[in-house]
């Protein structure tokens, strides 16, 4: 492999990696409300007797978060994982 040719392929390398990470950050800012929707109904173990919030199914998950919380509570740490990204 000649130098011209290492060159060459570095610079297209170089494109496809920003790209990439463009396109996962993107993705994490699309899904990453859903995955904390999800993290709050996996908590919620269903007893009574905790300082949690009781959710009963996903539409009520997500209109108590909307409503306590508004919606910051969709996207937080999100930050960390684009940064992951």
């Amino acid at each position: 492999m000649t130098s011209k040719s290492k060159d060459n392929y570095a610079e297209k390398s170089g494109w496809k990696t920003a790209v990439a990470g463009l396109f996962g950050n993107f993705s994490t800012l699309i899904f990453h409300p859903l995955e904390n929707v999800k993290l709050r109904m996996q908590i919620n173990d269903g007893m009574r007797n905790n300082h949690l919030p009781h959710y009963n199914g996903l539409f009520d998950t997500i209109k108590m978060m909307w409503r306590t919380e508004g919606y910051v509570a969709f996207f937080r740490g999100m930050y960390i994982n684009m940064l992951g990204n």
